[in-house]
């Protein structure tokens, strides 16, 4: 999670125009990282949708080659037959004008033992949850439905673990350590990155 507190240059500009237009759609970050664990999945609390309650998360800038201000918002729902996982990334920059840009990635779970998106996989997308919540500044010609890449997941970790290392590349698994490096080693060693 990024602290939008640390921002500065080029991120910081980016930060402001995507709060800028935020307030108009009451859509908030999260303030506080206690906030944010009460919202993981547990068995009290199957169901996850950041936008349902107007919130979402800054990740940090990505700085190579262009810089950028990922925002993530995730949907889960364990409670169904298939267990569900939306992990929604707005990559947003400033143009050569000044100009607030977005392309969107969804990372997403096995859709359907029928459809033809019964893998984990990950595509381009307009708008936050295909429902205009958040339209991304981005051309309207971009496709959403296919290409769909497949990912080396087999769960709702791996995913997310995709997500980052989409983002940051694989020397991001360098930041894990202590605690955290043993909750996700297993998961990191099941996907056989190479």
């Amino acid at each position: 999670m990024s602290n939008v507190r640390n921002l500065s240059g080029k991120a910081e500009r980016i930060h402001a125009l995507i709060e800028e237009g935020l307030r108009v759609r009451g859509v908030l970050r999260f303030e506080h990282i206690t906030r944010l664990e009460k919202l993981f999945p547990s068995s009290e609390n199957p169901q996850v949708d950041f936008l349902g309650l107007k919130r979402f998360l800054y990740l940090e800038p990505i700085v190579e080659g262009g810089h950028m201000l990922p925002v993530l918002s995730l949907r889960c729902n364990f409670k169904s037959a298939s267990p569900e996982v939306r992990l929604e990334v707005g990559l947003f920059l400033v143009d050569g004008a000044g100009e607030l840009r977005a392309i969107g990635y969804r990372f997403e779970t096995p859709e359907g033992e029928a459809g033809k998106h019964h893998y984990h996989h990950a595509q381009l997308f307009r708008n936050f949850q295909k429902q205009a919540a958040w339209c991304l500044p981005c051309p309207p010609w971009l496709p959403t439905e296919q290409p769909s890449f497949v990912l080396s997941a087999t769960d709702g970790v791996t995913l997310l673990i995709n997500v980052l290392l989409s983002m940051y590349g694989r020397t991001y698994l360098g930041k894990f350590s202590g605690p955290l490096w043993s909750l996700v080693k297993d998961y990191v060693d099941k996907m056989r990155l190479g």
